[in-house]
């Protein structure tokens, strides 16, 4: 494969994690004007401050888990293979915030909304699940815990920014470490 090939395969990468990550969002907010509830987006120093804290704090979580327990290292392994393989860090702030954006939109704004929180977790964490075996179980309990805490932080704060900014947080901290830190590069 030349290095056109490349480019256009990473391209299409990105083109197709947007538009999966936008039906998301596009679902959401469709139902949601269908049942007249609105999202509140509200962004105060507070909201910033607990949001990144706690994403940050979730992050270092997964960091030090995923070097005493397998699946949570493997699970960080296999969003680095999928997800953030061959793009840069630009691309990984833009595929971070999008997938934050739609992804809380729908499991946050319509889900948690319409069920309760422990019901949109789990089903945030079985969405994320990426195989039916014990391991795959295993990350999809433990991103159903993460998606619990991006709840309870949307039932605090009763904005959607909130889980916007603890995932982006997240996520974009996990896409930069394997970036860095990815034998691959050095």
């Amino acid at each position: 494969m030349d290095h056109n090939d490349i480019e256009k395969s990473e391209e299409l990468k990105i083109l197709l994690l947007t538009v999966s990550e936008l039906m998301f969002a596009i679902v959401a907010i469709l139902a949601l004007r269908f049942l007249d509830q609105p999202i509140y987006f509200s962004t105060t120093k507070t909201v910033i401050f607990i949001s990144t804290t706690i994403g940050g704090s979730l992050f270092i979580l997964t960091y030090f888990l995923g070097r005493k327990f397998d699946f949570i290292k493997d699970m960080g392994n296999q969003i680095q293979s999928f997800v953030f393989r061959d793009i840069g860090a630009l691309e990984i702030f833009y595929l971070a915030m999008l997938s934050s954006f739609c992804e809380e939109i729908f499991f946050r704004g319509l889900l948690q909304r319409l069920f309760d929180v422990p019901f949109a977790a789990l089903v945030f964490g079985l969405f994320h699940m990426s195989e039916w075996t014990n391991k795959g179980m295993a990350n999809a309990m433990y991103l159903a815990f993460l998606g619990l805490c991006f709840g309870l932080l949307y039932n605090y704060t009763n904005t959607i920014t909130a889980p916007i900014i603890a995932h982006f947080s997240v996520k974009f901290c996990i896409g930069i470490a394997n970036y860095w830190l990815d034998p691959n590069r050095l």
